[in-house]
């Protein structure tokens, strides 16, 4: 993230009114996660949407010391994970920075990807001018 930040500056292409989606190890794990730092309205008025159009309930944490990842350096951003619970009670990324972090369930992948379009779509909906 760091350096597509670098080669955005670079190349003139402005980040500020960008908002980014982080897919961090989003093919295993129990429950869909939501995260983001972001105090961005293009970020906010997505997790709203996001929150609005999911079918399954999953996890939503906004805090920046939730799951560093690279979502965090950018003005307008969320991340999406799958997550497990520990014996604990804390939650994780199974397999995240392993030899395992291979492997997809690939209509896990799917939901998401229709909730991310929907979301999407639906905030497009909510910006169009009166």
């Amino acid at each position: 993230s760091n350096a597509y930040k670098k080669w955005c500056r670079l190349k003139g292409h402005s980040l500020k009114d960008t908002m980014v989606i982080n897919l961090d190890c989003v093919g295993a794990g129990e429950k869909l996660a939501l995260f983001s730092a972001s105090k961005g309205t293009q970020a906010k008025t997505f997790w709203e949407s996001a929150l609005k159009e999911s079918k399954q309930e999953f996890i939503s944490k906004q805090s920046s010391v939730a799951f560093v990842s690279d979502h965090l350096i950018f003005k307008n951003s969320v991340m999406f994970a799958r997550v497990s619970k520990s014996k604990l009670g804390f939650i994780y990324l199974p397999n995240a920075h392993t030899s395992k972090d291979i492997k997809s369930d690939i209509p896990k992948i799917e939901v998401l990807s229709k909730l991310i379009y929907n979301s999407l779509k639906g905030r497009e909906a909510n910006e169009q001018p009166d």
